[in-house]
This record gives C-alpha cells, sequence and structure tokens, in this order.
C-alpha cells in the first residue's frame, strides 16, 4: 500500500488546493517540490474564510487572477499508461470576456469504479473518470506515441473507490479557449521538423477544487471492503484495506478527512483535444501530417469478389506488434493472428484454429518487410524480415508467385483483406511512419516476376539485412544447358566507406559440381543495373525460350537504382528472375530474385554501368561492360 499525504492536482495536474480560508486564496499562489500548490501565507486551521459567494467583486476578481494561473491552462500528457503528466508549458489562454463560471459546492462525491487494465486503473486512481480518460485516448498523437514507447498495458480487473468533497468547481469550455503565441509558433516548428514539440495532448475543462480520496484494489480483494456505497469515511485509517491496495489523499486536514457523510453519484471531469483550439489552418496541415504516418502496401486493392469476408486492422494501426501467428493446412495461409503490446488479447482473421507457426518480436524490433508467395486461390505462403536483420522461416507452402510487401522507412502494424473459402484470399498491409531509429529500410523498386511456381523458397536477404552501404561482389554462376546455380558475394562497409569485409551468401540451385562456371566481378564503384536472359515455354519447356530483360527502374523521385541482392525458388536450377531495386546513390540496392522450378533459364547476361555513369536515371548511358552466361 502507499499512502500519499495531501497531494493534489486537477487531471493530471494540480487540482485540490490546501486551504481553509478564502482570503488566503488572494494571495500569490506558491508551487513545492511535490507539485502541492496553495497559497504561500497559508496556515493549517486558519478559519478567516467567507463563502465564494460573499466575496466582493474585487476579491473575486483577485481569486480568478491566481485561479487562471493555476489551473491556466497548461496541458496533460497521457502518453503513459503509468498516469496523465502535467506539462510545463502554458498553452491556452481565455478568450472570452466575461470569467469562467466558478461556483461553490461544498459537498461530497463518490463511487466504485471498476476498471479493466492498467491503464485504466492508474488513471482513474489518480481522479480521471473514464469518459475522460475515453476522450484522451482517441487523440491519434497520443495513441501513436504510446505505441511508440512501446508500453506494455496488462490486463487485471481493479476496483477504485473515488470519494471527492468538492468546494468550488471551474468551468471552462473549449470555445472560450485560444493556443498561445507560443504554442502555435511551436506547432509552427514542429511541422518543419522530423518530431514534435511535447506540450501536452488534452486541457482540461473542469476542475473540481477541494479533498479527495483514492482507494484501488484488486476487484475480487476489493469486494470485501469496498462494496458498501452508502457511507463512506475519508481517514485512511477508517478502511481495512489488504497490502496490494493503492490510497490516495489530496488537499484538505485531518479533522476534514476523518469527516463523515452521506454520498452522491460521481460526477464527470471533460477533457478537450490540445489541437481542438489550434486554428484551421494547423489543424488542416495536422490531419494531412498524421494521414501520412500510415501507409498501405499494396497502395490500391482488387475488386471486391463476389463472396468471402473482408477484414480491416485500420484501428490497430498506431499499435506496437509483439507477435504474429499464422495458421497453414500445408497449401494455405487459413489465419493470421496479430498481438499487440498495449492490448490484452490477439486480433485474428480468418479461420479460429490454434496457430501452428509464429514470430515473436522483443522490444524495439519490427517487421520490416513480407514476402508473400500467392496464386489465384489465395496465400500460399509468407516470410518476415525485421528491423534486427532476423529472416523467419517460410510459413504455408511453396506455391504461387512472390510479392515483397513493405513500405519505405516504416515498420508493420496491421494487416487488411479478404477470407474466401476459408483461405487468406487477398492480403493488404499497413506501415507505420512514427517510428524512428536504424533497421528501417530505404526505397526499394520491384520488377515483374519471370518463371513458374514450383520450388522451394530461399532468401539472401540475411545477408544484406537493412543496411544501404551492402553492395554485389561479384556473382557466380554454373550452366551448361540451363542454369544450374547462382552464388553471390556481398561486400560490406564500415564507418565512412572503410574497412570493407566480404561474404558469400547460400548456393541455390542443382550440384555445386555440374556445369560450367562463370564469375563476375565488379570492381568497387560499379553496380548490376540490368538483367537479361532467356526462359523456356510456359508449356512445352526446353528450347531456346523467350528471351527477357528486366531495366533497373528509377525510384518515384526519378534515381537510378541497382541490384542489391536475390530471393526467390529453388529445386534443380534457376527458373525466374525477380528484381527489387533501390536507389544508387543511397543505397548499392536492388534484388534479383532466382527462381528454381520447372520453367528453366537458359541464358542470363548481367550489365553494369561504366565507371562514369550518373547516378540521374534520366542521364544517358554511354557505354556498359556485359557478362554472358550462356550455353
Amino acid at each position: 500500500m502507499e499512502g500519499n499525504q495531501n497531494r493534489s492536482r486537477h487531471h493530471g495536474q494540480p487540482r485540490g488546493h490546501r486551504r481553509s480560508s478564502w482570503g488566503s486564496w488572494a494571495q500569490v499562489p506558491h508551487q513545492n517540490e511535490n507539485n502541492n500548490v496553495y497559497p504561500s501565507d497559508w496556515v493549517e486551521g486558519s478559519t478567516d474564510a467567507s463563502s465564494y459567494a460573499e466575496l466582493d467583486e474585487a476579491t473575486r476578481e483577485t481569486l480568478y487572477d491566481p485561479l487562471t494561473l493555476l489551473l491556466d491552462l497548461s496541458g496533460v500528457r497521457v502518453d503513459s499508461n503509468d498516469g496523465p503528466r502535467p506539462s510545463s508549458h502554458r498553452v491556452a489562454q481565455c478568450i472570452s470576456t466575461r470569467s469562467p463560471h466558478v461556483r461553490e459546492t461544498n459537498n461530497i462525491d463518490s463511487d466504485v469504479v471498476s476498471t479493466e487494465n492498467r491503464r485504466e486503473t492508474n488513471y482513474v486512481h489518480k481522479g480521471w473518470s473514464l469518459s475522460a480518460l475515453s476522450t484522451s485516448d482517441k487523440s491519434p498523437w497520443a495513441v501513436s506515441r504510446i505505441a511508440r514507447n512501446n508500453q506494455a498495458n496488462s490486463w487485471i480487473r481493479s476496483s477504485t473507490k473515488y470519494v471527492l468533497i468538492q468546494k468550488l468547481r471551474v468551468d471552462l469550455s473549449a470555445e472560450d479557449l485560444s493556443p498561445t503565441v507560443e504554442l502555435s509558433k511551436a506547432f509552427e516548428e514542429a511541422l518543419k521538423r522530423p518530431s514534435l514539440f511535447e506540450r501536452g495532448d488534452v486541457i482540461p475543462l473542469v476542475f473540481d477544487i477541494g479533498i479527495s480520496l483514492a482507494v484501488t484494489d484488486l476487484e475480487p480483494v476489493a469486494r470485501n471492503y469496498l462494496k458498501v456505497t452508502d457511507r463512506s469515511y475519508l481517514g485512511l485509517h477508517q478502511l481495512s484495506m489488504s497490502a496490494s491496495a493503492r490510497a490516495s489523499t489530496q488537499g484538505g486536514d485531518p479533522t476534514t478527512l476523518q469527516s463523515e457523510d452521506n454520498v452522491k453519484e460521481w460526477l464527470r471531469r471533460p477533457v478537450t483535444h490540445l489541437t481542438t483550439i489550434l486554428s484551421k489552418e494547423l489543424q488542416f496541415r495536422l490531419n494531412e501530417l498524421h494521414r501520412s504516418l500510415v501507409t498501405y502496401c499494396p497502395v490500391t486493392t482488387k475488386a471486391i469478389t463476389s463472396d468471402g469476408t473482408s477484414f480491416d486492422g485500420t484501428s490497430h494501426v498506431h499499435n506496437t506488434i509483439s507477435k504474429i501467428a499464422f495458421y497453414s493446412d500445408g497449401y494455405y495461409i487459413k489465419s493470421i493472428s496479430v498481438k499487440y503490446t498495449t492490448e490484452g488479447s490477439p486480433v485474428t482473421y480468418g479461420s479460429n484454429k490454434t496457430p501452428n507457426n509464429e514470430v515473436t518480436l522483443t522490444a524495439g524490433e519490427y517487421v520490416t518487410d513480407i514476402i508473400l508467395w500467392k496464386d489465384q486461390k489465395g496465400v500460399c505462403g509468407l516470410q518476415l524480415n525485421t528491423s534486427k536483420g532476423i529472416t523467419s522461416q517460410h510459413f504455408g507452402s511453396d506455391g504461387g508467385t512472390p510479392t515483397v510487401m513493405r513500405s519505405s522507412g516504416g515498420c508493420l502494424s496491421a494487416f487488411s483483406g479478404i477470407v474466401q473459402s476459408d483461405i487468406i484470399h487477398d492480403l493488404r498491409t499497413l506501415w507505420r511512419h512514427d517510428v524512428q531509429g536504424s533497421g528501417l529500410g530505404g526505397d526499394r523498386e520491384f520488377s515483374k516476376y519471370y518463371g513458374g511456381v514450383a520450388g522451394t523458397p530461399f532468401s539472401d536477404w540475411p545477408f544484406v539485412k537493412q543496411s544501404d552501404t551492402a553492395r554485389i561482389k561479384s556473382i557466380r554462376i554454373k550452366c551448361g544447358t540451363y542454369i544450374d546455380g547462382i552464388e553471390v558475394t556481398y561486400e560490406y562497409f564500415g564507418p565512412g566507406g572503410r574497412d570493407t569485409k566480404s561474404q558469400k551468401a547460400d548456393y541455390h540451385g542443382g550440384s555445386n559440381s555440374g556445369g560450367k562456371e562463370h564469375t563476375f566481378v565488379l570492381a568497387s564503384d560499379e553496380d548490376i543495373v540490368a538483367v537479361l536472359g532467356r526462359r523456356t515455354s510456359d508449356i512445352f519447356g526446353g528450347g531456346d525460350g523467350e528471351d527477357f530483360r528486366c531495366q533497373a527502374p528509377a525510384t518515384g523521385d526519378g534515381k537510378a537504382t541497382r541490384l542489391h541482392y536475390i530471393c526467390g525458388k529453388r529445386l534443380m536450377r534457376p527458373v525466374i528472375i525477380y528484381i527489387i531495386f533501390s536507389p544508387i546513390n543511397i543505397a548499392r540496392s536492388a534484388s534479383m530474385s532466382g527462381y528454381l522450378g520447372d520453367k528453366l533459364a537458359t541464358r542470363l547476361k548481367l550489365r553494369s554501368p561504366p565507371p562514369h555513369y550518373s547516378s540521374d536515371a534520366r542521364a544517358p548511358i554511354l557505354a556498359r561492360r556485359t557478362c554472358p552466361f550462356d550455353k
């Protein structure tokens, strides 16, 4: 049990002021180290006060000034599950010509509130109503910061008995408030920066000034001593509490705290979002910024199918994923289950069968790429890459063709899609862009998929991860009539481009001893910008096949790209080329996906730019060096 005597707050800021005289209210307020706010000349037990109604206008005006200073409209941060935290910045000012509505109440209000999780319990214990907490939790900026802090919100039922002796109530409305010049300027500056100033999330609108007692305990234990609600003692010594109880007294003196009175319905105290008092222009810009924090892959969805059930995880888009689980019947993915750090139970889409595969993320780890294998019927398999350079196993079957799902600089936060015939038929990913730090990769561009669907998936992603400096140093290819296998050697750079080291990736293909070996070695300033080849007919197989050419595409802002790593499928020989690119002048990135299966590659040619090649995709390329790999 913790007892915190003589503390005073209003919705996370000072609320119940220590005093027993109205005359003392006219003095200049003072704040001590414990955030108690009281007049500097306050003396416990003084009795020279009149009621608020008996004060003359001049005294009321004198009272109003320190009240405005104290209540004054500082923001309250609600991004911690431990409870509200007052901001040190003044954020609003009254614009109304009339004084705020101040009335004397002099009554006792009480209630027993049941809460479901740690966040609700901590806020209710500190005087917040569930309705006020619900309002604050709808702020997209607060939700985003809570998720970014990776705060686990344990789900356990508790009960809080809250008793309040109201002496004075001050009512405000959002229409009577305007932002301070400093707040508007701070938002203007913040919109130009990668991170925002933190001046609070909400503003209290109603202040109950008086004395309060809150007792919080586990619900099964609390039933034994908080069940009586018709009479209530305020003194802590009058309550026989358990060792797990938390008790807090705010304001008042010992005599008053031991008083007894009839209780009434607990009054709710509202708050308003800080952004509601900003100008329309600033609100519009903030809304635009907030929308940019979420992206979708693919950007657009296919036409709605005639049957099936859709699912949408948009409501979870600002939360942090701690675990993703899948259920596969060996052919298709039938369910996806997502566990969030701030929610008690997982969110499941599709079948209710127990998952047979899962990926658990550690604190600060995020999913950055998903390789999706899909055919016309539905999702066959999935493989996940994380910000800590970990590649999951391939979940599901090896059917279908691949698509890489990602968003530059973003981390996975939710799924949407369609369930059809008990199978995840279509899948769309949602990505957060409010997470900062290393491990979130830059731009990537993707080629079309070349080849068939058989084979076992492989990927060289673990050898380059999210690195923007890793590059392909050489490619070794074994070939006879067909391309038998591919092996890539990657080069890594230390800080400042120094201390390079090389590493060979796995060999992908058939026997390492068969076929003729060719090696294409790149200079230190050279990168692969095109892959040319030939693949066999879709129907007959064999023969010379069809020529294909994959030129490195430009990014959306016109930057040239290069080959970065390979991934795809293997059986006996490479069959498919699937290439992913990213900017030359930012990252030595692009990727070629080899495919080894029923449609066989018969020829490959790698092309690199000359040493003077411009990173501007619009610049002409005058000469190239090529290396053919064929029979």
